[in-house]
């Protein structure tokens, strides 16, 4: 076998099918390894994100009760707006598990194992910049077939949503 030009690492034929069938391994082994904890690890926290949402949501509307219209003690904007922040927070951080830990992960298949239809990659979708079909184009196969090629990898160039 020739010497390759450009590469860091020249690797024989018998080295390039072995380091395959250590990456099969690896798969397999994964694949082997699901299970009910992976199964109670997600369904925990699908309900740690709804509950972050609905709890974000009933801080915010809690906030207005401490408007200073209301002249109780607790009443005044910096506490009004100290229990809105919070609440924004809340909603702002179940927002990130929705889409970086649940979607992502859902739309990539990671899920289908479970046969779960709220989790199947097929069906599953989410409140993103764009729907999940799409993403899933723009992700799954442009993002990880063309990984950092400039005017492929459409998660270079994004400027202010992807860097």
């Amino acid at each position: 076998m020739s010497k390759r030009q450009g590469l860091p690492v020249d690797l024989t034929e018998e080295q390039i099918d072995e380091f395959g069938r250590e990456m099969d391994a690896i798969y397999y082994e994964t694949l082997e390894s699901r299970g009910e904890k992976d199964r109670l690890y997600i369904l925990r926290l699908i309900r740690t994100q709804r509950s972050m949402a609905l709890v974000g949501r009933l801080v915010i509307y809690a906030s207005l009760f401490l408007l200073p219209a209301w002249g109780h003690a607790l009443a005044g904007w910096p506490s009004t707006l100290i229990v809105m922040a919070l609440g924004v927070i809340l909603l702002g951080l179940a927002k990130i598990l929705e889409n970086m830990e649940i979607g992502h992960n859902a739309m990539h298949g990671q899920w289908d194992w479970m046969q779960d239809p709220a989790l199947d990659s097929a069906t599953y979708d989410w409140d993103n910049t764009c729907p999940g079909r799409e993403w899933k184009h723009s992700h799954n196969y442009m993002h990880h077939t063309y990984t950092n090629i400039v005017g492929m990898d459409r998660d270079v160039g994004y400027s202010i949503l992807r860097m």
